[in-house]
């Protein structure tokens, strides 16, 4: 995610394009980096409200939150540990991904819940 961003700054500055051409590409940039701060943030919270429907014995909507938080983390693509670092790092593992909601999320969930 931002290894993309910074390589895009990097060609951006190399380039030999107008002033307002490089500031819209710039714009562009800083926008698609605060949407996927925002997923990402979005992603951990749905997390946290998976985690505690899950300590509430609210196994649906724990499910729900669970396959939100997934979807919007698929969306994301990490591949990274940078990546994969929280927001919320005070609340949540060290690294969060989908795989991490779907172990720490859907282990805990009785079976019978799950079909």
């Amino acid at each position: 995610m931002e290894l993309r961003i910074v390589d895009e700054i990097r060609e951006i500055l190399h380039s030999r394009l107008s002033l307002d051409s490089l500031l819209q590409q710039y714009h562009r940039l800083e926008e698609q980096a605060r949407d996927e701060t925002c997923a990402k943030l979005l992603a951990e919270i749905y997390y946290l409200i998976s985690l505690e429907h899950l300590r509430l014995g609210n196994y649906k909507e724990s499910i729900t939150a669970a396959n939100e938080s997934i979807v919007l983390y698929e969306h994301l693509n990490i591949q990274t540990y940078d990546q994969a670092a929280p927001i919320l790092f005070k609340y949540v593992p060290d690294l969060m991904h989908e795989d991490v909601v779907r172990k720490n999320i859907f282990g805990q969930i009785p079976p019978s819940f799950l079909r």
